[in-house]
């Protein structure tokens, strides 16, 4: 915008005029993020994005992210107000994100992950803290409520039903081992980004206590419709053994051979959901956006079920 604007809203900012705002994305909620800008700096304006959650990002920062190395935006003033609608952050503004795949940044981010996910959870275990997807006891649970509809979906986009049939049979009676830690909870290609030489993570509001393998799918191998990323067997196969080198811990091989069940699990769900997004017409991303989602998830699918048969 070319003429100024009263930043009446931001009072911590005394007054000063907003002289240019530049739209960065739009919630599911349809609120936009901004970034604004004054005479002298600029700044994230954030308003509530997803109503469901309402003061987590807020909860979060002050009790979570202080205990973090300084890898995300600070939070320079906020509004938490009894209407959701009137509920905002604002952030200090990093500069100009990278969010194109690249097997560093996404390693650096695991390394990192290794290290959130040794942090105490003791003092979570009783705060309403969701993530943006069911747990995997649930997708197991619809996966085969919707089995005769997965297999059918799976036939026409050419993943053998001898294969799906065996994951069916692996997931049947099985107990995922590994205990819940501290997840980010939202981690995709558009939630961590490069600033200059180092990775910072964003949007922290759907933190909340998972699997690793949570993370670690989203990085991996979970398809986004508006940052698609190329996964290969190579690359997966070293940011598993990034994550490993940083949770000694861990035995590497149960640890891997879980993860790919658990991804082949996720991606079979994603992709049932993909095909109902195509079929309903009713999300804000284009066809065409799903379409490459659809068959990001397709692959990466095949090949974990490659390595669960190995």
């Amino acid at each position: 915008m070319s003429s100024c604007q009263p930043l009446e809203q931001f009072p911590f900012l005394n007054g000063v005029q907003i002289v240019k705002r530049e739209y960065i994305y739009k919630g599911m909620n349809g609120q936009s993020v901004e970034r604004i800008f004054t005479a002298d700096d600029s700044y994230i304006f954030k308003p509530l994005t997803n109503s469901k959650q309402f003061g987590k990002e807020l909860w979060v920062y002050e009790h979570i992210l202080t205990k973090l190395p300084s890898i995300y935006p600070k939070i320079l003033a906020h509004s938490v107000q009894t209407e959701k609608q009137e509920s905002w952050i604002v952030l200090e503004d990093l500069g100009m994100l990278t969010h194109t795949f690249d097997e560093k940044a996404a390693c650096e981010v695991i390394q990192l992950m290794a290290g959130w996910n040794k942090l105490s959870i003791d003092d979570l275990k009783g705060v309403a803290l969701i993530g943006p997807k069911p747990l995997i006891l649930d997708v197991v649970s619809d996966l085969f409520q919707d089995k005769t509809n997965i297999l059918r979906i799976l036939s026409e986009l050419h993943v053998e039903e001898a294969r799906i049939t065996k994951l069916y049979t692996l997931i049947e009676d099985y107990t995922f081992t590994i205990p819940s830690v501290l997840s980010h909870g939202d981690l995709h290609l558009g939630n961590y980004a490069y600033v200059g030489n180092r990775v910072v993570v964003l949007d922290w509001e759907h933190a909340h206590l998972n699997s690793p393998f949570w993370d670690l799918y989203h990085v991996i191998d979970m398809s986004h419709p508006v940052f698609p990323k190329s996964m290969t067997t190579e690359i997966r196969e070293t940011l598993l053994t990034t994550y490993l080198d940083g949770s000694p811990q861990l035995d590497a091989r149960s640890f891997r051979r879980e993860y790919y069940l658990y991804s082949s699990v996720f991606s079979t769900w994603m992709i049932a959901l993909i095909v109902r997004d195509l079929e309903n017409n009713k999300t804000p991303w284009s066809k065409e956006q799903l379409t490459l989602q659809l068959m990001e998830s397709v692959t990466n699918l095949t090949q974990c079920l490659t390595r669960l048969e190995m």
